[in-house]
């Protein structure tokens, strides 16, 4: 008997998103794709009412569904992007990203020293790392978690995120680095360091998802913690700090660009606190501007860690 529950899933991700990521956008095709995520609204709307109060704003109803309707988009942006992953090349990079701060990175890429790129479940942040390989002429490793296996992650799930990971990787531009970074560092991380490779590291679980080797930090007015083993390895290996940040920008109802926004180094004193809080205050300012950017607003409670004794 068919699963139907999968079988929507399956053509969600594997017909509606391809389709998406080829302009193909009636509407039709719109309604097909907004009723699989009609799930996600109560989740978001939720997520928008907690954050309204942690930040001290009065997102009335308007504003939330405003808020909500573009959390979607950018949901559908990011996972169509996946297909759209393959053909990002230097030579076209302007017809899908503005790029903000480049000259940051350049200015550091050939220091012989590891540069850490902090980013987050932001915007469409599964197309950053090519973006940026593309843009500098240098390969950079994303490091990131293996696919879960287990049978809490759907099957079409799981084949979709293996597929992604296969499509957004690209040799010699963007590679992904899988490893435990929980408790340990994958060995092909050291002679990256030493070489003066570039890595891109997503900073922002909750304690819920992520609770190995953490640290406290003010985000979001929250007391809060965030991952700390790889920053205080990267300080070790005499790493260099920058934020970066892939938002979409929308032109009109179907149209929009991707912005790619890369900070300037972080001060050269930094302890593993400073350059944990320097991080989450960039993404708190990125998600009081435009919070339908981030993916974790609907777990946003998971991050209020007031009650909690800090290691």
């Amino acid at each position: 008997m068919i699963d139907r529950t999968e079988l929507r899933r399956f053509r969600y991700y594997f017909w509606h998103l391809p389709l998406w990521s080829l302009g193909i956008r009636n509407l039709r095709h719109k309604n097909n794709i907004y009723d699989y995520l009609v799930s996600e609204v109560p989740l978001a709307r939720r997520g928008f009412a907690m954050l309204s109060e942690y930040l001290n704003k009065n997102y009335d109803d308007p504003l939330i569904e405003d808020m909500v309707r573009k959390t979607l988009q950018v949901r559908i942006i990011r996972e169509s992007d996946t297909y759209l992953a393959p053909l990002i090349r230097k030579d076209n990079l302007q017809k899908y990203f503005v790029l903000d701060g480049i000259d940051n990175l350049l200015m550091v890429r050939d220091l012989k020293r590891p540069v850490f790129l902090l980013t987050g479940h932001v915007g469409s942040f599964y197309t950053s790392f090519q973006a940026v390989g593309s843009a500098i002429g240098k390969e950079v490793h994303t490091i990131a978690r293996s696919v879960d296996d287990s049978r809490l992650n759907p099957g079409v799930k799981r084949l979709y995120e293996k597929i992604n990971y296969k499509f957004t990787g690209k040799k010699r531009v963007a590679s992904y680095i899988f490893t435990n970074y929980a408790t340990k560092m994958a060995r092909s991380l050291v002679p990256l360091s030493k070489s003066g490779s570039i890595f891109f590291v997503l900073l922002d679980l909750p304690r819920s998802l992520y609770p190995h080797k953490r640290l406290p930090v003010r985000f979001l007015n929250l007391t809060s913690s965030l991952p700390s083993n790889l920053v205080s390895w990267g300080i070790k290996q005499k790493g260099l700090f920058l934020t970066v940040w892939n938002t979409v920008s929308f032109i009109d109802e179907d149209s929009y660009i991707r912005r790619l926004t890369i900070s300037r180094p972080f001060g050269e004193g930094h302890g593993v606190s400073e350059v944990l809080q320097e991080y989450a205050d960039s993404l708190s300012a990125i998600i009081a501007k435009e919070p339908w950017q981030w993916m974790g607003v609907p777990i946003v409670n998971q991050f209020d860690e007031s009650e909690h004794d800090h290691e």
